[in-house]
């Protein structure tokens, strides 16, 4: 695949939600989840896939699947409450770059807190290498009635162990 004439016209086809970017020299693969015009938080959000032998550049990290969050106090010292996550996954159908269809799964990940006073609160996601769970990542959050419904806040995280 070569690169576009940087003299030419720029390539303006609307990126589509489950939309196959496939990158031929490494082996990976990006399925369009979000597009930032589609959400309030201007996020795009892909799921990135490698087949067997792909090159990526990144050290994979052979986490669990299983991730714990707790709500903790404004301090973070305090855990008022521990959900493990629910993991869902949907097949779904998307085209790539050349106009072919193909299946791809996404996975959702989610937790929610109900019941709590207005404030400031922490969330620790504690994520689990062969069954054992490595330091917090912690996070300060704002946690209120007002919002649209409860539990509609999105955290993404990038996950990160200890070497």
């Amino acid at each position: 695949m070569s690169h576009p004439n940087p003299h030419g016209p720029p390539d303006c086809t609307p990126i589509e939600v489950g939309e196959v970017w496939e990158n031929p020299v490494t082996g990976e693969r990006a399925t369009i989840l979000e597009r930032p015009w589609d959400n309030p938080a201007g996020r795009a959000t892909c799921e990135l896939t490698a087949l067997f032998g792909a090159r990526v550049m990144r050290e994979h990290l052979h986490l669990d699947d299983d991730i714990t969050v707790e709500l903790r106090d404004k301090a973070g010292t305090t855990i008022l409450e521990s959900k493990k996550v629910i993991v869902e996954t949907r097949e779904k159908t998307g085209t790539t770059q050349v106009g072919t269809k193909v299946l791809y799964k996404t996975t959702e990940r989610t937790f929610c807190f109900e019941g709590k006073r207005d404030g400031d609160y922490q969330l620790a996601f504690i994520l689990y290498k062969n069954r054992v769970p490595q330091p917090a990542i912690k996070f300060p959050t704002n946690y209120s009635h007002k919002r649209r419904k409860p539990c509609d806040s999105i955290y993404m995280v990038e996950p990160t162990c200890p070497k």
